[in-house]
């Protein structure tokens, strides 16, 4: 009597398959394959620009840490250095004269950081720029951008300062 008054009857459809076909499985992995191809290519120029920041900002850190050693127009530069250099691998350069640690200049305490590739920050006098910190960037060399495609170099007076 029941069954006489029930509008409609539910009854479960059979599935025909369960799960993926094998075509619809092989689309989403190659989705997933291109999804971390492009992940991965984009985390590495990201790295490559990350690096460029940190030299950049270590950089302007010593900058300042210099001025304050030496004074504003660097007047304590030790006589007869042409470049002072932190830790790390010292790149080829432009100074004359002899090299020195930046620790003998600097306060005591003064954290001194490598740049991101392993190399030294070096601070030296150039002849268009004045004194300035440089980075050797990836390749180790001061003179190229490198792959940053920018110029790891960081005057240190600015031109407010060097104008005076």
């Amino acid at each position: 009597m029941q069954d006489l008054f029930a509008v409609s009857h539910r009854r479960p459809i059979p599935r025909l398959a369960a799960g993926l076909s094998r075509t619809e499985a092989l689309w989403l992995l190659l989705l997933g394959v291109c999804a971390t191809a492009l992940i991965l290519w984009t985390l590495g120029r990201e790295l490559d620009r990350a690096r460029a920041r940190h030299a950049l900002d270590s950089m302007d850190y010593l900058a300042g840490h210099l001025r304050l050693a030496l004074g504003d127009q660097l007047e304590a530069w030790p006589a007869g250095v042409g470049a002072l250099h932190g830790p790390g691998l010292v790149p080829a350069g432009p100074w004359s004269g002899e090299l020195r640690d930046l620790d003998q200049v600097l306060a005591a305490g003064c954290f001194l950081p490598e740049d991101p590739w392993g190399h030294a920050y070096v601070v030296y006098r150039d002849p268009v720029e004045g004194p300035v910190v440089a980075c050797g960037g990836p390749d180790g060399s001061l003179g190229t951008a490198g792959e940053t495609g920018q110029r790891l170099l960081r005057v240190i007076l600015g031109p407010t300062a060097a104008a005076d």
